[in-house]
């Protein structure tokens, strides 16, 4: 995507800076010019989930442009995010926005990562997952997301989103980064129910994630009831 000297230039505490007031600022119009719609697949979710107990919320990596809106009004949430170059940006973004992350992988290196999620858990927060984050394969849950949830007990809550108006980066993810004055239609689905079987449950929250991409897709494009 970038070429060598950009990529050295990008390292620069001076150039991340102005990368994250440009994207701060970006965003920010996008969020209050745009037309949000949010659905819930389970209203008894919706109605609970700033006062349940700890979850994990799973949507895809390239769209986070969306994130910093949909999660602004809920209670003790916090962002995994990457400690690579780019995540570094999209890391001082969130906390320029007042939001708290936790830096790592849960599939490079995770022993970090996962001890930080568990302070989390225990602490009865709420950690946004991009499951096939930070390179990809685009779309392809990565993560130990799924044997994180089984193992120690705490729900997983896919949801995904669609923009009518967007650029797309050129990106290993092809970054969805929506325009200002969209509509833009929010899913969040039922919190899924694992087997244990990490492959399965990989594919099964995998499945998952795309089903809710489409549909808020359909919704978008008019071929669902509002």
């Amino acid at each position: 995507m970038f070429n060598k000297p950009f990529k050295r230039l990008a390292k620069t505490q001076f150039i991340q800076n102005i990368a994250t007031y440009i994207i701060r600022y970006y965003l920010i119009l996008v969020y209050k010019t745009s037309t949000w719609k949010i659905i819930w697949q389970d209203d008894n979710l919706e109605q609970k989930i700033n006062d349940m107990g700890p979850s994990l919320i799973t949507f895809w990596h390239n769209r986070l442009a969306f994130g910093l809106h949909v999660f602004g009004d809920y209670r003790n949430i916090q962002a995994l995010t990457s400690l690579h170059r780019d995540g570094q940006i999209i890391t001082n973004v969130i906390q320029a926005m007042g939001h708290k992350v936790i830096q790592g992988s849960t599939n490079k290196k995770p022993l970090g990562a996962i001890k930080s999620i568990l302070k989390c858990v225990r602490e009865n927060g709420k950690i946004i997952i991009t499951p096939d984050g930070p390179r990809g394969p685009i779309y392809q849950v990565n993560s130990a997301v799924t044997k994180i949830s089984y193992k120690y007990d705490v729900p997983i809550i896919p949801m995904s989103c669609a923009s009518d108006k967007y650029f797309e980066l050129d990106s290993w993810d092809k970054m969805i980064l929506p325009k200002p004055f969209s509509k833009i239609y929010v899913i969040f689905g039922k919190i899924l129910t694992l087997s244990g079987d990490e492959n399965q449950d990989k594919q099964h929250l995998t499945q998952t994630m795309m089903n809710l991409s489409n549909l808020s897709e359909q919704y978008l494009n008019g071929g669902k009831d509002k």
